[in-house]
């Protein structure tokens, strides 16, 4: 979004952070896996131009755990969207992956 701001509108820029970072965690135990986002604490920016201000927060509301089971070639995704929690399973697709010497 930073980026898309045009030159003749600097000030957007102020009310922006220019990045976003976050933190997942991989847990995994033969043929289960978890994949899952890390909480952290909210960053927030308050933004004081004359007599308005605005603040925003970012980071630490995202709820996102992807478990899969290679044995059973299962997955479940569990997300939230527009407020509301999804549980989205289904089968994994197998990737038949071949090693080379090439890096």
């Amino acid at each position: 979004m930073y980026r898309r701001i045009p030159p003749d509108r600097e000030d957007l820029k102020a009310r922006f952070p220019q990045y976003h970072s976050s933190m997942w965690e991989l847990l995994y135990n033969g043929d289960e896996s978890v994949y899952q986002h890390q909480k952290q604490e909210e960053a927030e920016i308050t933004n004081t131009q004359g007599n308005n201000q605005s603040t925003m927060r970012f980071g630490g509301r995202e709820n996102h755990v992807v478990y899969k089971n290679l044995a059973n070639s299962k997955m479940i995704d569990s997300r939230d969207f527009m407020q509301k929690q999804f549980l989205i399973t289904g089968d994994l697709t197998i990737r038949k992956w071949k090693i080379g010497k090439k890096s």
